[in-house]
């Protein structure tokens, strides 16, 4: 598989993932690396519904067309692409989590936890900022944006990041004046 952002494609195993602390969905005070992935997952399973995907991959599998993308990070991987998927896959796989997340959602009492695999496709890359242009267009652009909140996040992460407002326009693919 070719990227453009240079990455390898690799199979890792699920308990080498990690959410991403600085996902810019999750509030300031969440976005911390000392936050634990049980409080990240169980902020996305309250705000952003990981269950409608944790139901099709229990039903249909985990889409191996679908890699999550991730940097590496200490002994394992940050997702940076992927984090409702993960949230999703931790419920299936964990039964204390999905017990825990059903106290928000009930609807995680009457899923199977099935279609989990052991290894999972994750494009890896060493520099998150090579799959902003991709990044950009599925949550700013295209398929599933960011609310206006974290997408003015992200843009200002790029940007503080010591690059133009153009040039963060140009790699999240939206006009230069909305940036």
């Amino acid at each position: 598989m070719t990227d453009p952002a240079s990455g390898k494609l690799l199979q890792l195993p699920l308990e080498s993932l990690r959410l991403d602390w600085n996902n810019p969905r999750l509030p300031p005070s969440m976005q911390r690396p000392e936050v634990s992935q049980e409080e990240l997952a169980t902020y996305i399973n309250k705000h952003y519904d990981p269950l409608r995907i944790a139901e099709s991959i229990a039903t249909h599998e985990f889409f191996q067309s679908e890699p999550l993308i991730a940097v590496p990070e200490g002994e394992g991987f940050r997702v940076i692409e992927g984090n409702r998927r993960l949230t999703a896959l931790m419920g299936l796989a964990g039964q204390a989590l999905r017990e825990r997340f059903a106290e928000e959602n009930k609807g995680w009492k009457r899923i199977a936890p099935t279609g989990v695999p052991h290894m999972l496709p994750v494009l890896v890359v060493d520099d998150e900022r090579s799959v902003a242009p991709l990044l950009g267009y599925r949550h700013i652009s295209g398929i599933e944006p960011w609310d206006p909140y974290a997408q003015a996040r992200y843009i200002a992460r790029l940007v503080n990041e010591n690059d133009t407002l153009e040039h963060v326009a140009d790699l999240v693919v939206v006009p230069r004046d909305v940036v």
